[in-house]
Formats: C-alpha cells, structure tokens, sequence
C-alpha cells in the first residue's frame, strides 16, 4: 500500500470511527431524555435500572446499522437512509 492509500484508510476509518461515537452518544442521550421524560427526576432509581441495559442497545445498533449498511461511508439519498430505516 502507497502513502496516499494508507492515509485515506486511515483517514476514512478515522471518520468512521468518529460517526460511530457520535451515534452511541445521541442513542445514550436520547434514551436518557426518554426515561427522564417518561418516568420523571423522581424516580431515579427506575432510571438507572433502564439505562443498565443501554449496553446491550448499542450492541443491536451495531449489528442492525450493519445489516442494514448504515455503517457504509459512501454518500446516500435521503430517501435511501430512510429506506433503510
């Protein structure tokens, strides 16, 4: 592999790697929002049960973003990304 190769993989895996922290964060966040919303800052024991179980959530992420190719940098429509939603 020539320089310029190996510094677009690296550089393309970077930014898949970047996409995917980023998509953990809004899946934490969201989740978070939602139980906070739903059961209230009161009880805050039923949210920390919940969100015990974020883990195995962001693992069926990965294994149905794969699936469905949302993990390919290749650029997309819209209307595409949502299809595969």
């Amino acid at each position: 592999m020539n320089r310029g190769n190996s510094v677009r993989y690296y550089s393309s895996l970077l930014r898949k790697i970047i996409l995917i922290i980023g998509d953990i964060i809004c899946l934490y966040l969201a989740t978070s929002i939602a139980m906070a919303l739903e059961l209230g800052n009161k009880q805050t024991d039923k949210i920390a049960f919940h969100l015990e179980f974020l883990p195995i959530l962001v693992i069926m992420m990965f294994f149905m973003f794969n699936v469905y190719g949302l993990f390919s940098l290749i650029r997309k429509k819209l209307v595409d990304i949502f299809l595969n939603l």
